[in-house]
Order: C-alpha cells, then sequence, then structure tokens
C-alpha cells in the first residue's frame, strides 16, 4: 500500500518552497529547518519544489528512478571510523546527485528541483535528515537566486550582524555558541548567506551542531549523545531556542567581519582593526566549500573587507571576547 503524499509550504529566505513527501520524518525534519522563516503562502509556481518520497524495503533502486546525472566526480564515498554512512556526491553542469546507502537525492539547482528518495535507515536519523538533505538542498540553490554564501558564523546584536569566520579549530563554532545561549541572537553556524542585492544577511539559525566535548564549557551540553557525524567527527544537535528562548533570527543587517586566530594560552583575547591586504589573508584561510565559484566572488569580498574587517585573536575569556565583539554592533 502506497503511503499519501501531503504538500506544505515555507518561506526560507523569502522564496517560496513547496515539499511533498509521503513520510512524517520529512515534515518534521522540514518544521525543523524552514518554520522559522514564517509561514508560506501556496502559489502556482514556487520558487523551490522539493519532492522526498519513501524507499521501499528491499528496493535497492539506483539514481535513474529519479534522474541520473553521471559520475564526473564524487567526495566522501568511503565510511570513516565515527561510523559515517558511505555517501557519494556527483556533479554534473547545474545537477548534483548524493547517494548515502539507498537514499538519493537530486538537486537542479537551477530550476530549483529537489528529487529524493530516502531509505528507512535515513528516516530514522531527524539530525543528519534535516541537516544534510534538505538543509543542503536548499543551500545548493541559493547562489543562482543572488545568494552569496560564505563560510562563517552570524551573530546579532541591535538588528547588525558580525560575520565570525576562521580555519578550522579557532573556536569560531564555540564562540558562536557562547553568543547565541547569551545576550547575542544567532544568525548562522556555519554558513552566512548574503543577499547582494538586498544588502541583507541570512542564515539558518536555528540549530547548532557542537561537539561532545563542548559540555566541558557549556553545562547544559554534558552528558547529550552525538546525533550525527560530519566529516568523522561526532556532533550534537542542540535547539538553541531550547537553551535560550528568542535567540534566533533569520535575518539581519550586515556589520563587521571578524576574523579569527586563536591564541592559545591565553586568557585574554583582542581585537584589532586590520587593513585590506591582512584580511584577505585571514578570510583565505577560513575558506570552505564551494563560495569562491560565486560570480564576481573576489569584487564582493573586497568590497566586505574594506574598512569593515577585524582580528579576533581569542585567548580563553569567551565572555572578553564578545565583549569587543559586541562593541563593534553598538548603536
Amino acid at each position: 500500500m502506497s503511503r499519501r503524499v501531503s504538500e506544505a509550504w515555507y518561506r526560507p529566505l523569502g522564496l517560496s518552497l513547496r515539499l511533498r513527501t509521503d513520510h512524517e520524518a520529512v515534515r518534521t525534519a522540514a518544521e525543523d529547518a524552514f518554520r522559522g522563516f514564517g509561514p508560506g503562502e501556496p502559489t502556482a509556481a514556487p520558487d523551490l519544489d522539493f519532492v522526498l518520497l519513501t524507499r521501499k524495503i528491499g528496493d535497492a533502486g539506483g539514481a535513474g528512478d529519479i534522474g541520473d546525472v553521471g559520475d564526473v566526480g564524487n567526495r566522501g564515498d568511503r565510511a570513516d571510523a565515527g561510523g559515517e554512512p558511505p555517501r557519494e556526491y556527483l556533479v554534473r553542469g547545474d545537477r548534483v546527485r548524493l547517494r548515502e546507502g539507498s537514499s538519493t537525492l537530486v538537486v537542479d539547482r537551477t530550476r530549483g528541483e529537489a528529487r529524493g528518495r530516502l531509505a528507512p535507515q535515513l528516516l530514522a536519523q531527524p539530525a543528519r535528515l534535516r541537516l544534510e538533505f534538505l538543509e543542503l538542498a536548499l543551500q545548493l540553490m541559493l547562489p543562482s537566486r543572488g545568494f552569496l554564501g560564505v563560510h562563517g558564523a552570524g551573530i546579532v546584536r541591535n538588528g547588525r550582524a558580525a560575520l565570525l569566520r576562521g580555519a578550522g579549530g579557532t573556536g569560531k563554532t564555540t564562540l558562536a555558541y557562547a553568543a547565541a545561549r547569551g545576550r547575542f541572537l544567532a544568525l548562522a553556524e556555519d554558513v552566512v548567506w548574503m543577499d547582494v542585492g538586498q544588502k541583507v544577511w541570512w542564515g539558518l539559525p536555528w540549530w547548532a551542531h557542537p561537539r561532545p566535548d563542548a559540555g566541558r564549557l557549556f553545562p547544559e551540553l554534558a552528558g547529550l549523545s552525538p546525533a550525527l557525524v560530519r566529516n568523522g567527527t561526532p556532533k550534537l544537535a542542540v535547539r538553541l531556542e531550547a537553551v535560550r528562548p528568542g535567540s534566533t533570527v533569520p535575518r539581519a543587517r550586515p556589520g563587521p567581519v571578524v576574523l579569527l586566530r586563536r591564541q592559545s594560552g591565553e586568557t585574554a583575547s583582542r581585537l584589532t582593526s586590520i587593513a585590506l591586504p591582512e584580511a584577505l589573508d585571514l578570510w583565505r584561510a577560513g575558506r570552505a566549500g564551494t563560495e569562491e565559484e560565486f560570480p564576481g566572488y573576489p569584487g564582493h569580498v573586497e568590497a566586505l573587507l574594506r574598512r569593515n574587517a577585524w582580528r579576533l585573536d581569542l585567548g580563553d575569556d569567551l565572555e572578553g571576547a564578545l565583549v569587543r565583539v559586541e562593541g563593534l554592533l553598538a548603536g
């Protein structure tokens, strides 16, 4: 007996998104990912169209039943020691195919269409389903709609956002979580989406994914079990609004760029205004993903950093660091 397909509408980054699915786990994951943007209204021609259906047990299937994009390269196709499922990521032109076990997702980035067949194993992992299928599908579609996605966390005070960016291990995730549980609002954990036409910054701020050892700094995280593995590293899935109600916001006015350097063994943090050449060097150290493929990327970055870049030498005193960032967002 086939399941009944239901329809739901969302409004991520001001775009209309229609989701059709036959499984409650997908509907729940979509609510967790997109409902914070506000209610979506049905329209005859949605900007984005997702169809995510279940794969029957024993149906090995393949990408061909929802659109084969060809084998032109892959990443993450081996299981790691942390138990991360084997993943295959294939690209041909505007089409991207993700295969994880017997679950498959095909995204047409220009047309704004996502088609997926999802296995029971994935449907039983809500954090992975939300983050690495639903949110991934959305984010693959945003660059062709004028949104520049840059690697970094976003935190907000007084309606303005600061972009925190740094190489791995500089403390970006830890500082962003400390800000969200305190007096700042969270805008984004890992990618800030910049509407280069409207001069607005967007994010998907509702979940944080720190490492389990973050419980040493934040008591509310102690004892939580990892919800997923990313790049071989176990991660928690923390709903920020459960930690501090009213701690998230999906859009904000652009503000300063804070480029992090870790000061191991130091307590105090130092914030310094820096010129463009140094800012560009620190910016490149924090690169990740395919952000550089965005049209006009070098010019956008130089405009973002010119007279607006700061170096934060981050010590062990997180509160002191946040006080310094807060000063940049005053008024």
